[in-house]
């Protein structure tokens, strides 16, 4: 904090700065969070507002080619850690616009879109054979077999061990 004197004139621009008559600035609310925000942003038609003002453009989807070799990617190379980098340079873009174009291609993120696949082959591999948990979160790219149970659960809805025993997920 300073301890400068502040002068009578400063004191008045400050003041005629303050004065009913000089307009304020209209109130700006933010939301408590991202997805109410984007839920007010849609609900009152603004995205049909930017788009017919020409400042946002929609981000375009991935083109079927780009898409499939990543896919392809991803079921050929299921046990590496599929890191967004790696696919994005698989699709020949950069990391913000692959995820950006692959989510409004799919409806969900890469990382969402590799481990529902790795869910679907672990379901796979725990329905056919009789192989130690440990081995099947190995085949389907976890190196900790408890991340790989934290991961199951949360997608499938039960555990791996229970999966195998009753062989049906609540998800």
């Amino acid at each position: 904090m300073s301890n400068a004197k502040v002068s009578s004139g400063a004191k008045e621009q400050a003041n005629v700065a303050r004065s009913p008559r000089t307009p304020m600035p209209p109130s700006i609310v933010v939301p408590a969070s991202s997805a109410s925000y984007w839920s007010v942003l849609n609900a009152n038609g603004a995205q049909s507002v930017l788009a017919a003002s020409g400042i946002a453009k929609a981000p375009s989807a991935i083109l079927g080619p780009r898409l499939s070799r990543v896919m392809a990617f991803i079921d050929d190379n299921i046990t590496l850690d599929l890191c967004v980098a790696t696919l994005a340079q698989v699709a020949g873009m950069s990391s913000f616009y692959f995820c950006r174009s692959f989510k409004q291609s799919t409806g969900i993120t890469p990382h969402q879109f590799v481990l529902g696949r790795r869910m679907e082959l672990a379901k796979q591999l725990l329905q056919q054979e009789r192989i130690p948990l440990m081995e099947v979160a190995q085949k389907v790219g976890f190196s900790d077999q408890s991340q790989f149970t934290r991961v199951f659960r949360k997608i499938v809805g039960t555990t791996p061990s229970q999966f195998r025993k009753h062989g049906v997920g609540i998800g």
